[in-house]
């Protein structure tokens, strides 16, 4: 059975001014604070699509994903990335903002360790959870 630990405060959210940049897909946005679709988005802006170097991969213990399965340049976090993350699935990582992901499966999280214990919000629940309480499972 895992402690009760308490949070009071939600954190802080990314805006989608954080996620433009100066591509041309980026300034065909009409305003920057206008609902992003991030899938398309990622997919279509330059700052995410840059070409990444491939090597094997490898579970690795990553703070504070967890067990993440990547490659060495990966664990580098030198650019956004998807990355497979033990209990979250397919996430994506911003290096700047490391303690928010996107997930496929759960959408926008923010992940916290305090005492010992990875814990995540959830904003489309606006709810605290243990990351062990989420599946990557389809």
């Amino acid at each position: 059975m895992m402690p009760s630990v308490t949070i009071r405060e939600a954190p802080p959210m990314i805006q989608a001014k954080d996620l433009l940049c100066s591509c041309p897909y980026c300034k065909s946005r009409k305003s920057s604070i206008d609902p992003i679709p991030i899938p398309q988005h990622f997919n279509r802006c330059w700052k995410w699509t840059r070409p990444k170097i491939s090597t094997p991969q490898k579970w690795m213990n990553i703070e504070p994903y967890g067990k993440c399965y990547i490659n060495d340049y990966q664990s580098k976090f030198l650019n956004p990335q998807w990355l497979w993350i033990k209990y979250l699935g397919w996430s994506y990582i911003i290096p700047q903002y490391k303690y928010h992901i996107y997930t496929k499966k759960y959408g926008w999280l923010y992940l916290l360790q305090k005492n010992g214990y990875n814990l995540i919000y959830n904003y489309k629940t606006k709810e605290w959870d243990y990351m062990e309480n989420y599946s990557d499972e389809s």
